[in-house]
């Protein structure tokens, strides 16, 4: 073993606050013993005013019993105490008298030489016994270089067990993974403190749960936004596995790489009444009334946070895991939710799911969330949007709001919308698409096939492609598959179908449904009054529309 081995140090604040003199003393004495007892032979201090002092006395009384242990006192100056008052100056002239070693940094004082002295005394010890309090301070400083150094660190301060407070609520940044606890707000005596920690755990005893806090520090509240208990306690949550919204009736955290870190949420009645400390009487009441109880435990990585997104934090892509989910079950998900945070999510998503998104909603939700919307956003979403979808929504909007809307538009797209404004309600107009394909009766397959190759279609136009002559009247129609099998130098009139099935636009929706049904059709033609084509009507926009929200209400 080296000298370092066998030496430890002392740094503390000079004025103590709160803590009496003589407990401090009594403490530092006690540990001064143990080191004494365990081959620690040096003990070396600054010789300050406070702790430095408590520390020279609490050696030399342990000196009396273990005579082999030396105080060495590390000076930073020889004139130290040239501005001390005379009680003080008394005092140190006596701790001098009685040191084993005096080492001086420096003969007069100048700006360095305290922390000159402090760096010297860690890089001789393998202990460091402190008085730690303020972690702003030099002494924090000397702390901090004495874990650096690897040497073990013993705080006086931390063995008093003083009370805190009540802990009342957790800070924790969601930065990284599982949200991370960074700051714990306590009340004590009616005010609200808000601390972080160097060391805190916890212990279950008599039902009751106590904390052990080491190197408490005071911050500001303002530093940090997510509190677990305001913001997901009793909160809407998405499962984004069960695609559902379920509330949040308690947390469980877990001590990963010693940080503490939220893992997983749990919901149901009796995680409820386990948080309020009465898990029994849940129990109870729900064998009573003879009703099953089902808890769910939802890991993180599983789940997204509705409340976590706000004007203090900034994340990089929020609601992350909302934009995994197919647009169909992201619209059930948001119709869940009130319009303050269907509104954070629908801000959030990309243009593309946006659009998708919306076409999905229930209709009496889709007017409140475009209005809500910003202007650059709902323009984005729109954008991405077929005419026939943005005539839909328009539809439950007043005419303030509808304009506001259309002037965001293109021009032929907001003519084309407006147009479709003018059909009646249940009438196959209304349900149709200005978005089709349509070709002259003298084209040749090959020629129709190097026109869709170059020409961007959605998915749904490629249902049926129409046939017109030169009036603009629909005569026929041909597959995909027609002209993939066709050579390419057969002209399109030669493999049409004649029979169009094609539907006016002020019929009854339930003609098109029929003619869906009978015929077994993807897509109806959708002619005027002079059997010009307008539209198309495809049969998923009938199932969307008309069918699905039937089931849906039915199956509620």
């Amino acid at each position: 073993m080296n000298l370092k081995d066998k030496t430890c140090c002392f740094s503390g604040h000079r004025n103590l606050g709160k803590y009496d003199y003589n407990y401090v003393y009594q403490r530092t004495k006690d540990i001064v013993t143990l080191l004494a007892e365990n081959g620690i032979v040096y003990f070396g201090t600054g010789g300050a005013i406070g702790f430095d002092t408590i520390a020279a006395k609490a050696v030399l009384a342990v000196r009396e019993i273990y005579p082999q242990i030396k105080l060495i006192l590390v000076l930073p100056c020889e004139d130290q105490a040239r501005y001390w008052k005379a009680e003080n100056v008394e005092e140190y002239n006596k701790i001098k008298e009685q040191a084993d070693k005096i080492r001086y940094v420096s003969k007069s004082y100048y700006d360095g030489c305290i922390h000159k002295k402090n760096r010297h005394m860690v890089d001789c010890s393998s202990i460091c016994v402190c008085f730690l309090t303020d972690f702003e301070s030099g002494t924090a400083v000397t702390v901090d270089y004495a874990i650096e150094k690897g040497l073990d660190v013993i705080n006086v301060a931390d063995e008093f067990d003083d009370v805190l407070g009540e802990l009342k609520d957790i800070y924790v940044t969601t930065d990284e993974g599982y949200p991370r606890v960074i700051g714990y707000k306590v009340k004590k005596d009616g005010s609200t403190f808000h601390y972080e920690f160097r060391n805190i755990n916890f212990y279950a005893s008599d039902n009751k749960v106590k904390i052990l806090t080491r190197g408490s520090k005071e911050i500001l509240p303002r530093t940090y936004s997510y509190l677990l208990s305001e913001n997901l306690l009793d909160k809407k949550i998405v499962d984004i596995n069960g695609k559902q919204v379920v509330r949040v009736d308690d947390l469980r955290l877990a001590e990963i790489a010693g940080e503490y870190r939220v893992i997983a949420v749990e919901t149901g009645p009796l995680a409820k009444f386990r948080r309020m400390g009465c898990q029994g009487v849940g129990k109870f009441i729900y064998k009573v009334i003879n009703k099953d109880y089902e808890d769910r435990v939802l890991m993180w990585d599983d789940v997204e946070s509705l409340e976590m997104i706000n004007n203090n934090l900034k994340i990089a892509v929020p609601y992350k895991k909302l934009s995994t989910l197919h647009p169909a079950d992201l619209a059930d998900i948001l119709e869940e939710l009130d319009d303050s945070s269907r509104k954070l999510v629908f801000e959030s998503l990309d243009e593309d799911l946006a659009a998708d998104t919306l076409e999905e909603i229930e209709p009496e939700y889709k007017g409140s969330i475009i209005k809500d919307l910003s202007e650059e956003k709902a323009a984005e979403v729109l954008e991405n949007m077929p005419n026939d979808e943005i005539a839909d929504i328009l539809d439950d909007l007043d005419d303030d709001e509808r304009e506001k809307i259309l002037v965001n538009l293109e021009t032929e797209d907001a003519k084309e919308v407006k147009e479709l404004l003018q059909y009646e309600d249940e009438t196959v107009g209304s349900i149709m698409s200005k978005d089709f394909i349509s070709f002259n009766l003298d084209i040749t397959i090959g020629e129709i096939i190097e026109i869709l190759r170059e020409t961007e279609y959605e998915d749904d136009e490629f249902n049926s492609i129409f046939i017109k002559d030169e009036k603009e009247e629909v005569i026929g129609v041909v597959s995909l598959k027609d002209l993939i099998l066709t050579k390419p130098e057969i002209k399109v009139k030669e493999i049409m179908n004649e029979k169009t099935n094609a539907l006016r636009y002020d019929l009854d929706i339930d003609e098109a449904i029929e003619k869906c049904a009978k015929y077994d059709l993807m897509s109806i033609p959708v002619v005027d009054e002079h059997e010009v084509l307008i539209g198309v009507v495809n049969t998923h926009d009938l199932i969307d529309e008309i069918l699905y929200p039937i089931w849906k209400r039915k199956n509620k």
